[in-house]
C-alpha cells in the first residue's frame, strides 16, 4: 500500500487545475495568457503555424498576438452588476447594533467592508467556480484563553477569508449522524516570516494546514516545508497542532464553506467564454501576422542607370530597393489580401458566437468604437440568478457562525437572511409590483419590515435607512403634525357627524 503524502493533491484537483489557470489568465489579461505559452508545441493556447518553430520565431509570433480581453471585461461587468446595490442582511432575531456594523464594515482580516470581501470572493468564484470561505480566528494560547472573561472574548473577532481554488489541494466528506459533512480540508500556501528583528524583508515558508474533524472535534495540523540535512530533499514536517474552541467548547465542524455550496469541482462559469475567446485570439494573431507580411514590400528597378543615380533614388527613403541588371528579372509573391479577408470574416463569426453566449457588441456600422458589454442572454441571466441564490445561502451560514462565535447569540441558519443582489432575487420587481406591495402593507397583509426591505432593494430608500429612527423623526416633525386650528376643525367635524348619525338613530344621542 502506497502512503500518500500530505502535500499530494487529490485527483479532482489535478484534473481541474489547468482549467483554473487558463481562466485566471484570460481574466488577468494578455501578458498572463502569453505567459502560459513558453515553448511552441501541443497544449498551447496560442497555436503556432508549425510546431517546428524556433524559440526566436515563436517569441516574434507572440509579439504579434492580440488578446481581445472580452472575458476580462465580462467578469468585471458581472461582478459590478451583482454588487451594484449593497447586499441586504435581514436579521429575524434581535442582534446588537455593534454586531450588525461589524458584519457590514469589518468582516475581513483587514477590517475590510462586506463589499470588498464579496468582490474578492466573486472574482475567484467567476474564475474557478471553486472559491472557499473560511472563518479564521486570532490565535489565543490555552493559558490566555482560560483567563479571558466573556466580555473580553468579544474583542477577539473572527474574520472571513477567501481560499483560492489553487490552495485547496485535498478534501474529504464523511457521513456524521446521517449527514454528509466536510471532515477534512488540506490547504497549501505560503507564510511570510521575519527571521530576526533586523530583517527588512520576510522569507516565504511553504506551509500546509490540515483542517480536520477527529472524533467529532475540530483541529488544525500545521506542516512546514524543511530541507532534510541527510539527503538534502525538502519535506513537510508537523510543527504545530491547534485545537480551536468556541466559548470554551470544542468545535464540531470545520468553519469552511464552498461559495457555491458544492464540495465537488465543476467547470468555471466563464469556461465557455474562455474557449471561444482563445479561438478568437488565435485567428486575430494570424491576421496580425499576415498584416505584417502584407505591409512590407521591396521596390526594384531594372535599368542601366549608374549607381550614383540609383543612390539618389534610394536616399529619398521610399523603402528597400534592389538594383537589377537591364535584362535581369525578379518576381514577388502577392500580398495575402484574400487571406486577410477570410480571417476578418472568421473574426466576425467568432464575435457573433460570443454574442450569442451573452455578450453584445456594438454594430459594425455604428459610428461608435470599442466593445459594449451587456447581459442580454436569458441563460446568462439565469446563471447570475443561480450564483446569487447559492452565494446568498452560504453567506447566511457564514454570518450566523461569525455572530455566534463572537457574541454567542445561539442563532440558527433561519434567523438571518442574506441577499447578495436584490436585482436577481427570485421575485418580480417594478413600479406596479411596489404599488401592490404598498397596498398589501396598508391592508395589513404585509409586515412593515418586508415592505421596507422591498423599498430598499429597489432603491426607493437608502440602504442605510433605519425604520425605527425614521418613524421617530416623522412623529417629531412639526410640519407633519396637525396644528391647533386643524385639531379644532377636526373636533367640530366629528361632533357634527355624530349629531347627524344620532338623528338617523344609528347611535344613541348623548345628553
Amino acid at each position: 500500500m502506497i502512503k500518500i503524502r500530505v502535500d499530494e493533491p487529490c485527483d479532482s484537483y489535478e484534473a481541474y487545475k489547468h482549467i483554473w489557470d487558463k481562466c485566471r489568465a484570460f481574466v488577468a489579461g494578455e501578458q498572463a495568457v502569453k505567459s502560459l505559452d513558453i515553448l511552441p508545441g501541443n497544449g498551447n493556447i496560442l497555436l503556432p503555424f508549425s510546431p517546428t518553430m524556433s524559440i526566436e520565431q515563436y517569441n516574434f509570433y507572440k509579439g504579434e498576438a492580440e488578446l481581445p480581453g472580452i472575458t476580462s471585461q465580462f467578469v468585471s461587468v458581472v461582478i459590478s452588476g451583482l454588487l451594484r446595490k449593497a447586499p441586504v442582511v435581514t436579521y429575524k432575531k434581535d442582534v446588537p447594533e455593534e454586531a450588525k456594523d461589524w458584519i457590514t464594515n469589518g468582516i475581513s482580516s483587514t477590517n475590510g467592508s462586506l463589499i470588498s470581501f464579496l468582490y474578492a470572493l466573486l472574482k475567484e468564484e467567476m474564475e474557478t467556480s471553486r472559491a472557499w470561505i473560511y472563518v479564521d480566528y486570532p490565535y489565543v494560547d490555552e493559558e490566555t484563553a482560560l483567563n479571558i472573561s466573556k466580555n473580553e472574548w468579544k474583542d477577539y473577532k473572527p474574520y472571513a477569508t477567501v481560499w483560492p481554488a489553487n490552495t485547496v489541494i485535498n478534501w474529504q466528506v464523511r457521513n456524521i449522524n446521517g449527514i454528509n459533512q466536510l471532515s477534512r480540508v488540506i490547504v497549501r500556501g505560503f507564510v511570510d516570516v521575519y527571521k530576526d528583528e533586523e530583517a527588512f524583508h520576510p522569507e516565504s515558508e511553504e506551509t500546509i494546514w490540515v483542517h480536520e474533524l477527529i472524533k467529532n472535534k475540530y483541529q488544525v495540523r500545521i506542516f512546514t516545508k524543511i530541507v532534510n540535512n541527510t539527503n538534502n530533499k525538502p519535506a513537510f514536517m508537523l510543527t504545530k497542532t491547534i485545537v480551536p474552541k468556541m466559548h470554551g467548547e470544542y468545535m464540531t465542524m470545520i468553519p469552511a464553506w464552498p461559495a457555491n455550496g458544492s464540495i465537488d469541482c465543476m467547470l468555471p462559469y466563464i469556461n465557455t467564454f474562455v474557449d471561444k475567446e482563445a479561438a478568437l485570439y488565435n485567428v486575430m494573431s494570424r491576421r496580425n501576422h499576415l498584416l505584417y507580411g502584407a505591409a512590407t514590400y521591396t521596390p526594384w528597378i531594372a535599368s542601366d542607370m549608374q549607381h550614383d543615380t540609383f543612390k539618389k533614388i534610394v536616399d529619398q527613403g521610399l523603402g528597400t530597393w534592389i538594383l537589377l541588371g537591364k535584362d535581369d528579372k525578379i518576381g514577388s509573391l502577392a500580398p495575402p489580401v484574400e487571406a486577410l479577408k477570410d480571417l476578418n470574416t472568421a473574426i466576425e463569426a467568432k464575435l457573433e458566437e460570443l454574442a450569442k453566449l451573452g455578450l453584445r457588441f456594438l454594430a459594425p456600422e455604428s459610428a461608435q468604437s470599442g466593445v459594449a458589454l451587456t447581459i442580454r442572454n436569458a441563460a446568462q441571466t439565469a446563471t447570475l440568478g443561480v450564483i446569487n441564490t447559492k452565494l446568498s445561502e452560504v453567506m447566511s451560514d457564514v454570518i450566523v457562525h461569525m455572530l455566534n462565535r463572537r457574541f454567542d447569540l445561539q442563532l440558527t441558519s433561519t434567523d438571518i437572511t442574506f441577499s447578495l443582489s436584490p436585482d436577481f432575487d427570485p421575485v418580480s420587481i417594478g413600479v406596479e409590483f411596489l404599488r401592490i406591495a404598498t397596498e398589501w402593507y396598508q391592508a395589513n397583509l404585509l409586515p412593515r419590515s418586508e415592505w421596507i426591505r422591498l423599498l430598499k432593494a429597489n432603491e426607493m430608500l437608502s440602504p442605510e435607512y433605519v425604520d425605527e429612527e425614521g418613524v421617530q423623526e416623522i412623529n417629531t416633525d412639526e410640519l407633519t403634525q396637525p396644528g391647533s386650528t386643524q385639531q379644532d376643525d377636526g373636533l367640530k367635524t366629528a361632533a357634527a357627524l355624530k349629531a347627524e348619525l344620532a338623528k338617523l338613530k344609528l347611535v344613541p344621542r348623548v345628553t
